[in-house]
């Protein structure tokens, strides 16, 4: 039988499908941007009216859809496209804030006046601060496939809310739209909804973690009057009591003991108070996220 030799990608594609893919996908990618600056090339030849009536509609696509590929190569061979305003006066910065879009966003490292275009109000006089403290029934929608979970859902809104925030001018962070709304206003109202829902979700967790943490309890507690090994007929003094590990086994069951009924007062404490108590600091030994709900609660 002959021997035939093989590429390694060819033996990778072979034997595991999933590989071959990855790689189809990879390619189709590869091509779709060279296509793209090749297009951009080409559309920037023609005169400025007409490269900004071909390059526009593509531009709000990617920005809606988060392709920051195509933003990117935009930018970069017509620069003059980072001053489109849509029907809203939104920049493409506002669009990405309103849909979402972080990798969109962080283009805006690329350029030096970076705070300005969140700074510049839109037809209803809101900055890029009031449209991150929006939430349209779209977003929410969006945000529910990203984050499992209301409470997450809303640390994900809080921090998209304080990372927006960086770029807007400290003068610009109090202003009223045409409805009389400030940005902290717009967030808590909107957000409102979404606030109890992780309220409801952590107490859910915490009398799920309950169960466990009671388990844990009930299981360690057994293990420390239950002594490895018995105890000696005469002295009455565990077996192994001289053992290193015996003193280890003291030890951590202890710490097991004291851990897992500190949990249990700490989680039915949350569980059965009749809202999130903003004053107390326990709720961080229970859920990371319990930090981020009380700062939405803080909002004004």
């Amino acid at each position: 039988m002959p021997f035939i030799r093989m590429c390694p990608d060819k033996v990778c594609s072979t034997a595991v499908p999933l590989i071959k893919d990855v790689q189809e996908k990879k390619k189709k990618h590869y091509q779709a941007l060279q296509l793209v600056k090749c297009l951009c090339s080409e559309i920037v030849k023609l005169d400025y009216s007409k490269a900004n009536a071909l390059l526009e509609p593509p531009l709000k696509l990617a920005i809606r859809f988060g392709i920051y590929e195509v933003v990117e190569e935009i930018l970069v061979s017509f620069p003059s496209a980072v001053y489109h305003e849509s029907e809203k006066k939104q920049t493409l910065f506002h669009q990405a804030v309103v849909h979402r879009r972080e990798n969109v966003f962080n283009l805006i490292h690329q350029f030096e006046s970076k705070h300005i275009f969140l700074s510049k109000p839109d037809a209803t006089r809101n900055n890029g601060l009031h449209l991150a403290g929006y939430l349209e029934p779209q977003q929410k929608s969006n945000l529910r496939a990203k984050a499992a979970g209301a409470a997450l859902q809303a640390q994900r809104e809080l921090q998209w809310f304080k990372e927006v925030e960086k770029y807007v001018l400290p003068q610009h962070r109090d202003h009223e739209n045409t409805q009389r709304r400030t940005p902290t206003m717009a967030f808590t109202e909107t957000h409102e909804e979404l606030i109890k829902e992780g309220e409801q979700w952590m107490k859910d967790t915490a009398n799920s973690c309950t169960i466990v943490a009671a388990l844990v309890a009930t299981v360690v507690f057994a293990s420390a009057i239950t002594v490895p090994g018995g105890n000696n007929g005469d002295s009455g003094r565990p077996i192994f009591y001289d053992e290193m590990a015996f003193i280890i086994f003291g030890i951590s069951d202890a710490v097991a003991l004291f851990a897992s009924t500190s949990s249990v007062l700490l989680l039915q404490e949350l569980a059965l108070s009749p809202k999130i108590d903003t004053q107390k600091e326990v709720q961080w030994a229970c859920f990371p996220v319990f930090s981020s709900c009380r700062d939405l609660r803080r909002q004004p």
